[in-house]
């Protein structure tokens, strides 16, 4: 079941609406330029946990069941969410071993969310911008997708990342972009009316 999460983008919003005055772009064009370098800095302000942290995390003692680890705690709870029989001893041992496991082999996932979107809407928003290389052993067109805006009287474009934990982790990381890209556009409107102004007065 897809999860979804409100962004709070006004800040955002004004900031396109003054560009869009400014900009000699199509109006699809300039949607899907925004929304190629907000993926971009989506993957740049998304973390990714290191190997040494999971396993720490993992393996550290939980505060509800002391006597657990998280890990061998998690698969208790997963197991009997399912009704299934919880293992005991090495067979708990080596089931926790693998939480971990799938957990290491997560790492860049979330970061690799955002690149099929950039993949996607870059040849649409007329970028040389090559997207970043990401070590995430998977296939980045099953972690996010992305839809150009096409022309229009309101063309929009949807990058979406499916990565679990991306709604917690991720989220942070496109308000972060969406606040980077708001300034971009602001300074590159400040700049193009500046010159304007010149060519008046001249």
């Amino acid at each position: 079941m897809a999860v979804k999460v409100t962004i709070d983008d006004r800040e955002f919003q004004a900031a396109l609406k003054a560009y869009m005055k400014v900009s000699r772009r199509s109006l699809a064009e300039i949607v899907n330029k925004r929304a190629v370098n907000i993926a971009f800095k989506s993957i740049k302000h998304t973390p990714a946990a290191g190997k040494r942290d999971i396993n720490s995390e993992l393996r550290a003692k939980s505060k509800r069941a002391p006597k657990q680890s998280l890990a061998r705690l998690r698969v208790i709870v997963i197991n009997r969410k399912r009704d299934k029989e919880i293992p005991k001893g090495k067979d708990l041992t080596a089931a926790a071993n693998e939480v971990i496991k799938n957990r290491k082999k997560s790492i860049g996932y979330i970061k690799a969310g955002w690149l099929s979107a950039v993949q996607a809407l870059r040849p649409h928003a007329k970028l040389r911008k090559r997207p970043p290389r990401l070590n995430d052993d998977g296939d980045a067109t099953k972690l996010g997708y992305g839809i150009p805006a096409r022309s229009g009287l309101n063309p929009t474009a949807i990058i979406a990342n499916q990565v679990a934990g991306a709604p917690k982790v991720g989220a942070k990381a496109l308000t972060r972009a969406m606040q980077e890209d708001a300034l971009d556009m602001r300074t590159f409107t400040a700049k193009r009316m500046q010159q304007d102004a010149k060519k008046f007065n001249a």
